[in-house]
C-alpha cells in the first residue's frame, strides 16, 4: 500500500448511483481512469502529448468490486506498476475509502505500449485485485462472428452509435463508455432472468443485483460515429453468483470490439447482503445457459 501513488481524490456522486442505491460502474471505470491517467504522468510512462495514445492501447482491463460505494463517500485513487516491459506494461489502480482506507475496487491495466525504461518500481499484485471468478485468459467465443453468436445462445441487448461526447480528442471510445454502454445494456438481458412474481422489485428496496469482477479484452476501437451492438449470454449459473459473457461488434465493419467476461450477486437492496438465487429464477435462467464452444 505504501508504495502506491494517491493521484485521485473524490466522491461519489447522486447521478453516478444506479438503482440499486451505489456507484454504477461507469463511474467506477471513470474513476479508475482518471487515477490511472495521472499515474502514467507521475511517472513519466506518458506526457501530455503522448497520454491519450497510450491509454488507446490499453488490451485488457480487470475489475474486482469490493465494497459499494454509496452517495457521498469519500474516494481515493493509488496507482501503481505491476511490470514493465519493451513492449508493454501492467498497473494496478485502486479506490479507497479515504477515511478508512476499505479497498471499494481494484484494477489492472494491461497496456500494449512500448517501454525504454523498464527500471520503474514495481507493485505486486494483491491478492483481492487478481481473478477469482473470472479466468484470466479470453473468451472462448471470440472468434464467431456477430451472425453466428445467436447459434450459441447469445442475445442482443443493446445497440447504439458512439456520440461525440463519448470521446477522446482523437475520436476513439473512452473506456468508461465501453462500460457505460454495456451498464444500459444490462436489464434487457437482466429482464429474462426475471420470474413473473418478481417483476417490479428490482430498484424498490427489495431485490437488486451487484457485479464483483469484471474481464475486459479489447481487439477493435470503436469511434466517433461508428455504429455497434452488443450481444450477451449466460456462462454460469451457481447458489448466489452468475456469470455472463458479452461481445461487442462493431456494426459497420463487423469486427468485434470487446470481449468480456462478468460475474454478479443477487442482492437484497434492504440488508445489502447477496441471496440465493429463487428457484423460479433459476428455472428461468437455466434453459439459457450459452452453448459450450
Amino acid at each position: 500500500m505504501n508504495t502506491l501513488i494517491p493521484t485521485f481524490l473524490g466522491s461519489v456522486n447522486s447521478w453516478e448511483c444506479d438503482e440499486n442505491e451505489h456507484l454504477n460502474v461507469r463511474f467506477y471505470v471513470q474513476k479508475m481512469q482518471q487515477t490511472l491517467e495521472a499515474g502514467l504522468l507521475e511517472v513519466n510512462l506518458a506526457n501530455q502529448d503522448t497520454l491519450w495514445e497510450i491509454c488507446n492501447k490499453i488490451s485488457v482491463q480487470h475489475m474486482r468490486f469490493g465494497a459499494e460505494a454509496r452517495i457521498a463517500e469519500p474516494i481515493t485513487g493509488y496507482f501503481g506498476l505491476l511490470s514493465v516491459q519493451a513492449d508493454g506494461f501492467s498497473a494496478l489502480v485502486e479506490l479507497r475509502n479515504t477515511a478508512t482506507q476499505k479497498v471499494i475496487a481494484a484494477f489492472n491495466y494491461d497496456i500494449a505500449h512500448p517501454s525504454s525504461d523498464t527500471d520503474l518500481t514495481t507493485v505486486p499484485l494483491p491478492d483481492y485485485a487478481g481473478s477469482r471468478g473470472v479466468q484470466p485468459q479470453p473468451l472462448p467465443y471470440i472468434h464467431i462472428s456477430l451472425s453466428e453468436s445467436h447459434e450459441y445462445g447469445f442475445t442482443t441487448i443493446g445497440k447504439g452509435i458512439i456520440q461525440p461526447e463519448e470521446c477522446c480528442p482523437q475520436g476513439y471510445l473512452l473506456r468508461c463508455h465501453y462500460m457505460g454502454r454495456s451498464s444500459d445494456s444490462i436489464p434487457n438481458l437482466l429482464m429474462k432472468f426475471t420470474a413473473e412474481s418478481e417483476e417490479g422489485l428490482s430498484g424498490a428496496g427489495v431485490a437488486g443485483s451487484a457485479v464483483l469482477e469484471y474481464r475486459m479484452s479489447y481487439y477493435s476501437p470503436l469511434r466517433l460515429g461508428d455504429r455497434f451492438e452488443m450481444r450477451s449470454g449466460l456462462l454460469h449459473l451457481g447458489e448466489k453468483i452468475y456469470r455472463m459473457a458479452h461481445l461487442i461488434f462493431n456494426r459497420d465493419t463487423g469486427k468485434l470490439v470487446l470481449g468480456s467476461e462478468s460475474v454478479s450477486i443477487n442482492m437484497d437492496l434492504k440488508t445489502r447482503r447477496s441471496v440465493p438465487i429463487a428457484p423460479a429464477q433459476r428455472r428461468i435462467m437455466a434453459p439459457l445457459l450459452l452453448k459450450e464452444i
